[in-house]
């Protein structure tokens, strides 16, 4: 987008290039028994480009993602900490059809009245993506099934006395994509060989589904956005659409490419960015009661980062390239 708008003449090239990759007729939606294994298979025919390392020799924060992301009771150092506002995201599954569990006005969390959904039992009838990339309070995670215990005073939590609570998550949730979950992240060598993928197809998919729905048209093979987003939601098993507009495909974007690299750009470039941040960073306080329930509340993480500067949107050019070239106008706000 050119300042927040769509410039026709540059989705159309977008549309050629992504066509021309689909075209190419190399690539497939992977479709594993286990979602997870779209990030752990090397032999996966969705893997456009991507960047393998192993684990002979220790790349710090490369090659070490098992002890970098696990919860802190397996001695995880927990480097990342979803937050309550994408696990918002993730939709509720009531039979054949689905909802967005709570929503964001600013700073202030509205939770559906759905009855389908317990803001106090959050973590039933999920999209299956959010199993598959996020450990919760109750999790089941490796091959022994260690049960992640973040709740107040869980050995996962930050008021733990028997495990590095000081590595623990600040918001009681840990990142479970791309892990193949060693039993003792510390203990055990943090080196593993590791798969990162920059770009797939479940990607190029979505992309088709923004290009289209702004240009208004049909793809080559008379494929229009809603075709493409229902493909990336048919493999997830998760339920179809049966319109789509921006803000779903969007949705789709930000949960199928959750913790891939995407979203800091996407927020960038559909110039939302100060619409995301002003609704603050939270984290869920699950409150464990003598009966084994759960009473949740919000829990801030960090406060909105005040006046939104437009500089942001863009990237300083280096004084040294201005002064190479002095006719060189710098970005916006630098």
């Amino acid at each position: 987008t050119n300042d927040g708008q769509y410039n026709t003449t540059m989705l159309q090239k977008a549309l050629a290039a992504n066509e021309a990759i689909i075209g190419l007729g190399i690539y497939k939606l992977y479709q594993p028994a286990d979602y997870r294994n779209i990030f752990l298979d090397k032999n996966n025919p969705e893997i456009i480009f991507a960047k393998y390392t192993n684990g002979d020799l220790f790349i710090d924060r490369e090659n070490d993602m098992e002890r970098d992301l696990a919860p802190s009771g397996t001695g995880g150092f927990t480097s990342y900490c979803p937050l309550q506002n994408l696990i918002d995201e993730f939709e509720v599954i009531d039979g054949q059809t689905s909802f967005i569990p709570a929503t964001w006005q600013g700073t202030k969390r509205v939770v559906t009245n759905n009855s389908a959904y317990d803001d106090n039992d959050p973590y039933k009838n999920r999209d299956p993506r959010f199993y598959a990339d996020i450990l919760y309070n109750g999790a089941k995670r490796g091959k022994n099934g260690y049960t992640v215990e973040s709740y107040v005073g869980g050995k996962d939590s930050r008021q733990s006395t028997t495990t590095a609570y000081w590595n623990a998550s600040w918001s009681s949730y840990y990142v479970r994509k791309f892990c193949g979950e060693a039993e003792d992240a510390y203990g055990d060598d943090p080196r593993s060989d590791v798969m990162w993928i920059h770009y797939r197809l479940g990607e190029v998919y979505l992309n088709l589904a923004e290009i289209l729905f702004e240009l208004k048209t049909t793809d080559s093979q008379g494929h229009d956005a809603k075709w493409y987003v229902n493909k990336i939601r048919e493999r997830a098993g998760v339920p179809l659409l049966n319109t789509v507009d921006r803000e779903a495909i969007r949705h789709e974007r930000r949960i199928e490419l959750a913790f891939e690299g995407n979203r800091f750009f996407d927020v960038r470039r559909w110039q939302i960015y100060d619409k995301v941040m002003a609704k603050g960073q939270y984290g869920l306080k699950l409150d464990k009661q003598p009966n084994g329930t759960y009473v949740t509340s919000l829990t801030p993480i960090a406060n909105p980062e005040g006046k939104f500067n437009p500089r942001y949107y863009w990237w300083p050019i280096p004084e040294i390239e201005i002064r190479k070239n002095p006719s060189l106008p710098q970005s916006p706000g630098w």
